[in-house]
């Protein structure tokens, strides 16, 4: 995994940023915020980005609900999946599976 810096900065995430993680492995939530540049916020806190680590297309449409609810226009927006066979398995990969999101504008 890149470090958290590379991290930051691939995925645009300024100093300061509060970001909603959900479902985020602990080592990749980690890396993200070990600097102290990024705070994790909880559910219902207000947030300037997210990160939502999803499995199926039924969680692609659950969490995209929950934060396109709380989001502000200029949120940053991040969705992760597997790749590979897992995500065949899944119903989810590049192409697949985001219906919801799509659907949400």
């Amino acid at each position: 995994m890149a470090s958290g810096a590379e991290l930051l900065e691939k995925l645009q995430i300024k100093p300061g940023t509060k970001l909603w993680l959900i479902n985020v492995p602990k080592e990749f939530a980690s890396a993200l915020t070990a600097s102290g540049d990024v705070k994790s916020v909880r559910a219902g806190a207000a947030f300037d980005g997210a990160i939502a680590f999803c499995e199926t297309p039924s969680e692609v449409a659950d969490f995209t609900k929950r934060i396109l609810a709380k989001a502000s226009e200029d949120a940053l927006l991040w969705f992760a999946y597997r790749k590979g066979e897992a995500a065949k398995q899944s119903g989810l990969s590049r192409d697949v599976g985001w219906r919801a999101l799509a659907d949400a504008g």
